[in-house]
């Protein structure tokens, strides 16, 4: 009959939009997550930049210290 399909149809309609929704929903999450992502790896990729730079400091410095040592000791 008639009504029932009417109804079967809106019924149809109601999930629909829900998982359409849903979708969109998860799409904003999704979004927002990739840009995080892209923001953690940038500043990953800053701090491991500066630690290697730091680390050739540190190297030059221990080696300046270990010279500076040896002209001391003669």
């Amino acid at each position: 009959d008639a009504s029932a399909m009417d109804k079967k149809q809106k019924q149809f309609d109601k999930l629909i939009n829900e998982w359409k929704q849903k979708c969109e929903d998860i799409t904003v999450e999704l979004e927002a997550s990739q840009k995080e992502s892209r923001h953690y790896s940038t500043e990953l990729f800053k701090l491991k930049t500066q630690y290697e730079e730091s680390h050739e400091q540190i190297e030059a410095l221990r080696k300046e210290n270990k010279n500076l040592a040896e002209e001391i000791k003669v």
